[in-house]
């Protein structure tokens, strides 16, 4: 079966999440993990090793992407490697999860570093999400 959104849709989705995450009470966040996702974004995930502030809006979206602010940072609270991300809003609710990598791999976020000491900086050098 295939089945293909038009970037007109798929921006109007984008939009949909982006206006989710800004709605919360607070600016909304990327919470880093390690380990494996969960199955579902609904999951409730513990611990977190780092968590990203993102201004409002939290993105931008064209083309049927999501992309986010380069050069946000937080600092690590564990020192677990980091797999995986959840954009959540500033109420704590998750809205979707992704991959993490380094600049030179293939993360949806792309990391200065998936390793490092507590209270070492992880710095978003790319992110997009897309359909």
């Amino acid at each position: 079966m295939r089945f293909d959104l038009s970037t007109d849709l798929k921006n109007l989705r984008l939009d949909q999440i982006r206006a989710a995450v800004d709605g919360g009470a607070t600016e909304g966040e990327v919470w880093l993990y390690g380990g494996t996702p969960p199955l579902t974004c609904a999951a409730t995930v513990l611990p977190v090793q780092c968590v990203i502030t993102l201004p409002r809006p939290c993105a931008s979206v064209a083309a049927g992407v999501l992309t986010f602010p380069r050069n946000l940072e937080g600092l690590r609270v564990d020192a677990e490697p980091l797999t995986w991300g959840r954009l959540v809003d500033g109420n704590g609710k998750a809205w979707a999860d992704f991959d993490v990598s380094v600049l030179a791999g293939t993360g949806a976020l792309r990391l200065n570093a998936i390793t490092g000491a507590v209270g070492s900086s992880v710095k978003i050098l790319t992110g997009e999400l897309s359909e």
